[in-house]
């Protein structure tokens, strides 16, 4: 079905390839601003949620017993999770995914706690900065 979409499209494959490859460039300052709102408001949100999320470390049950409501803390972490990683998708491809994944899989290979989440962010930037030359060697 993509294929075929793409195949149609004229003059637009070009920035559908893009997209679908991800890319860091050529994104537009309407499009950057629409995303640092988007990112924003929910990021502000999960501030609020920091202390549930640490008590809910301890296990569901235990975080249940100390006054989190734990079902309900889960569906609005997803929902604002998905709205963050939608916005970062959405402007810079599958490259941008590709960024938030990075940590998961790094703490994985070192099968230890959670996710590395220190701010210069190495391996993240190492992982993006391959998969955008190479994407742009696609495209």
């Amino acid at each position: 079905m993509v294929s075929f979409l793409l195949l149609h499209s004229g003059e637009s494959i070009r920035r559908a390839l893009y997209w679908l490859m991800g890319h860091l460039k050529g994104a537009s300052w309407p499009e950057v601003t629409s995303s640092v709102v988007l990112v924003a408001i929910p990021f502000v949100v999960l501030l609020a949620y920091a202390r549930d999320l640490n008590v809910m470390l301890l296990g569901e049950e235990d975080a249940q017993s100390l006054g989190i409501e734990v079902e309900r803390t889960k569906r609005v972490l997803l929902a604002l999770s998905a709205v963050i990683t939608a916005a970062g998708v959405a402007v810079a491809g599958i490259v941008g995914f590709v960024g938030l994944i990075v940590p998961h899989v790094n703490a994985a290979a070192r099968r230890a706690g959670p996710p590395d989440t220190a701010p210069d962010g190495s391996a993240r930037r190492r992982v993006v900065s391959r998969g955008d030359g190479h994407a742009s060697t696609l495209g």
